[in-house]
């Protein structure tokens, strides 16, 4: 059990770092430069910093459903699917990553 905590929790911190990154460092830059950018380079880096704190809301909802479906707060409904069509679409929203 604590291999497998210690496996859920690299995993969570290793796909919560980047947009964690990106928010830090598109605010800093923000807050340091803000007065010397252009109103396209601004509105470039707010559309990385909406990005990047979008993608770690989605990231710790489901770690958090995850805590519920664990806990049994959630009903899991099984049924059957296409493994098939899953992994196409799991390929297609991973682009430029070894499949």
């Amino acid at each position: 059990l604590d291999a497998l905590k210690n496996t859920l929790l690299t995993a969570v911190s290793h796909e919560l770092r980047p947009p964690l990154a990106a928010i830090v460092g598109t605010s800093l830059t923000l807050e340091r430069a803000a007065r010397r950018l252009s109103k396209e380079a601004t509105t470039d880096l707010l559309r990385g910093l909406s990005a990047s704190a979008r993608k770690l809301d989605r990231l710790l909802t489901n770690l958090l459903d995850l805590e519920q479906l664990a806990g049994g707060a959630i009903p899991l409904h099984r049924r059957p699917f296409d493994i098939a069509a899953l992994l196409e679409q799991a390929v297609r929203v991973l682009p430029g990553r070894r499949h």
